[in-house]
């Protein structure tokens, strides 16, 4: 599987998850938010895979946000509408996985 801006890779137990704008320096948008997002469902849906490695393209891991196209939501004083990125189960088990490996590694297991 692999995603335009978040190249995805399995080999064996291992997910590797590439960001891949680097003429943007990895700055993300909204397609690759989701991308990513979806990368890190399939991580936390898949029993085969035992471990995820993020990862970039390019001279930078991540500028961070892609200003010129999050600006127009910023100056009319509205965040972009990410719900539907947030109400896929993609994202939902992707920040659910997440949270319970933070947990885990705080109680130190």
């Amino acid at each position: 599987m692999s995603g335009k801006k978040v190249m995805v890779t399995q080999k064996n137990h291992l997910l590797m998850m590439e960001l891949n704008r680097p003429e943007k320096r990895n700055a993300f948008d909204l397609e690759m938010y989701r991308e990513l997002s979806m990368a890190y469902g399939e991580l936390n849906r898949n029993p085969e895979l035992r471990c995820g490695l993020l990862f970039a393209r390019g001279d930078h891991f991540t500028a961070g946000l892609d200003l010129p196209e999050w600006a127009p939501c910023f100056t009319k004083g509205k965040f972009p509408d990410l719900m539907p990125i947030m109400q896929s189960e993609d994202f939902k088990e992707g920040i659910q996985s997440f949270l319970e490996r933070r947990d885990a590694d705080f109680k130190g297991n």
